[in-house]
């Protein structure tokens, strides 16, 4: 009793074809993993900075309107003899570090500061006086745009959000 045995491989020129496949394909996904890691970067740059939007109208809200915002330094919405007066379209700056401390543009703000910096807040103030937002009925005191934007070297930065924040009479 003589039985052949069939043996089945691969022969060498499938082998070659397979690695080649193989190959491409962990190419492209090489490739990608730069534009997702760029991707993913700005997208939490951008929630941060929307982070920071959120708390620039939080320190505004939860201060007193005859006072000066505690930590971005926004001016007192409403007017008495001890608060900063403002006017419409005043507007202010502020830079968040990379440590991520709050540093108010006045004559101190050196070079270095700015520098270290990671985002530039810039709001300004509008009078709201005699608008009343519907179903509202206390009239609106002030009206703040902010723009946050980084890095916060470029002054005419495209990577920026922005909003419009309202602040009714108390």
């Amino acid at each position: 009793m003589n039985r052949t045995v069939n043996k089945h491989a691969f022969s060498l020129v499938e082998v070659v074809l397979a690695i080649g496949v193989m190959a491409f394909g962990l190419m492209v996904i090489i490739g990608l993993l730069p534009i997702g890691m760029k991707s993913n970067r700005d997208s939490t740059e951008e929630n941060q900075a929307v982070s920071i939007m959120q708390a620039v109208i939080a320190d505004r809200q939860g201060t007193d309107y005859d006072k000066e915002s505690a930590i971005y330094g926004v001016p007192a919405l409403s007017g008495t003899s001890d608060s900063a007066q403002w006017s419409s379209g005043d507007s202010g700056t502020c830079y968040v570090l990379v440590s991520g401390s709050v540093v108010q543009v006045n004559d101190s703000v050196t070079s270095e500061v700015v520098a270290d910096s990671r985002y530039m807040v810039i709001y300004t103030l509008y009078s709201g006086t005699n608008l009343i937002v519907s179903g509202n009925t206390s009239p609106i005191n002030a009206i703040m745009n902010i723009r946050v934007s980084w890095p916060a070297q470029q002054t005419q930065s495209s990577s920026a959000v922005e909003t419009t924040a309202v602040f009714t009479s108390p």
